[in-house]
């Protein structure tokens, strides 16, 4: 194995340290996506916390939750597809299992074109969506479900906020039960496990 191959696949390998904490890198994948896997698949009182920013360079923004481990983009089944729209000053919710469904609309939008603090909370009723700390709509559940959301793909934003790095090698105290409050910021995923 070459230098390169040990340090690919060491990049790869999750730091997890503290009493439940997992840290690892996101992957930028083509046509400047970022792409985060989740440790699990997403339950009734997950969280997953996106700091960022829209890139001036994209005219495409989104945060999709994807069902599986590996997305496509276009082809895989999105639980929540976030939508920004500039130009129509709206927010489009919707999901995707082959085919568009379920268009919501919000106007005006909540995001503008700076750093935001995204927070999507997965309720009993839907995803309950906060942007830098206030609540902005609940989508329901529909098909594909939370349960088989493993990844987020982020289109058109860049990624910014507090964590800046990961820290080092301990997993303990995680029960099945606990709740996954994950992090996405300056392209680290921070995932925390609490009772």
């Amino acid at each position: 194995m070459t230098f390169l191959e040990v340090v690919s696949a060491l990049s790869l390998i999750s730091l997890v340290y503290g009493d439940g904490l997992v840290c690892y890198g996101t992957e930028r994948v083509p046509e400047g996506l970022e792409y985060a896997s989740l440790e699990r698949t997403l339950r009734i009182g997950d969280t997953i916390t996106i700091y960022g920013y829209p890139d001036p360079a994209q005219v495409r923004l989104a945060v999709d939750l994807c069902q599986g481990d590996c997305p496509v983009w276009t082809k895989t089944p999105l639980s929540v597809h976030i939508n920004p729209r500039f130009p129509e000053n709206n927010l489009v919710f919707r999901s995707f299992a082959g085919d568009w469904l379920n268009n919501e609309e919000i106007a005006p939008m909540p995001i503008q074109r700076r750093s935001f603090k995204m927070e999507i909370n997965v309720g009993a009723d839907g995803y309950h969506l906060y942007v830098d700390g206030r609540w902005i709509y609940r989508y329901s559940h529909r098909y594909p479900y939370y349960s088989c959301v493993k990844s987020v793909l982020l289109v058109g934003i860049i990624l910014d906020g507090p964590i800046g790095g990961c820290g080092k090698d301990h997993l303990g105290g995680i029960k099945p039960t606990d709740k996954m409050h994950v992090t996405l910021s300056k392209g680290f995923v921070q995932t925390r496990y609490a009772s």
